[in-house]
């Protein structure tokens, strides 16, 4: 215990398609920072080669504050941190989309 607060990382709730895995604390006061996150199973994409491209190997991460009994989830946190998910999602297609090209003109790495 640190200021108040207990700490706690990789904290994990395993259910039969996905972990969920946390991370922060709880403060003596029952407040909350707490970080869930959680990597998008495969079988929530479907087969959509491009949605499968997009959120390769993402993480969601959904802050939660407020209190024990009234968890929150922090929407500017939230927000922040889903125009980093859509910004790698893009990434990754721009980057398989590049090494295509790459592998059509000069054939596969060696």
């Amino acid at each position: 215990m640190v200021d108040g607060r207990v700490y706690h990382k990789d904290l994990e709730f395993v259910f039969p398609d996905l972990v969920i895995r946390t991370y922060g604390s709880v403060g003596l006061d029952q407040s909350l920072a707490i970080t869930a996150e959680m990597p998008i199973p495969p079988k929530w994409l479907g087969n959509d080669a491009l949605v499968n491209s997009a959120l390769r190997d993402q993480l969601m991460r959904v802050p939660i504050g407020g209190t024990l009994s009234k968890p929150k989830i922090d929407q500017k946190a939230l927000d922040r941190l889903s125009q980093q998910f859509l910004q790698k999602a893009a990434r990754n297609v721009l980057e398989d989309g590049l090494n295509r090209g790459f592998e059509r003109l000069f054939g596969p790495p060696r």
